[in-house]
């Protein structure tokens, strides 16, 4: 008995694809994300969108309207939500140049931080001019426990 198995170009476009998502491209973005996270991001970002609209094209895939798709508009209204509800006007800020790569940046937050929960909190900072879709950068930072000021021009620069 010869049993044959016929697939269709869908079939092999979905194992050519999947295989070079998963196999090539994934490993690649987790190495990038530590090493080049300007481009490991991104790319990042195209694999999960191309692996998500591979599977929602398949509206038969039961997985497509049950699981996927209510959980990627969840997050796509979640990305939102949390973009509109976390803007902020930028702070009185002062800059201090170390050297040609490193800066200090002294800024009074609006919002006070819990005091003694965390030992050194992380911004998310981003630049007015970046992309729309640029993510802010994450930053650790020193608090100003000890309430001190410095000095900018004479005058006293209260700085979180």
């Amino acid at each position: 008995v010869n049993k044959t198995m016929s697939l269709q170009v869908d079939d092999v476009w979905r194992m050519v694809e999947m295989t070079i998502l998963l196999c090539v491209l994934t490993p690649l973005s987790v190495r990038w994300l530590s090493t080049r996270w300007h481009i490991g991001m991104p790319l990042h970002r195209l694999i999960s969108t191309l692996y998500f609209v591979d599977i929602v094209r398949r509206h038969s895939h039961p997985h497509s309207w049950v699981l996927n798709t209510p959980i990627f508009c969840a997050w796509v209204f979640d990305k939102f939500g949390f973009w509109y509800c976390n803007r902020d006007v930028s702070p009185k800020m002062h800059r201090v140049k170390l050297d040609e790569d490193y800066m200090v940046v002294y800024w009074n937050h609006s919002v006070p931080a819990k005091r003694g929960q965390i030992v050194s909190p992380d911004y998310f900072l981003r630049l007015r001019d970046s992309s729309f879709l640029e993510s802010a950068h994450v930053f650790t930072c020193f608090e100003n426990r000890m309430q001190s000021k410095i000095l900018i021009d004479g005058q006293p620069f209260e700085w979180t």
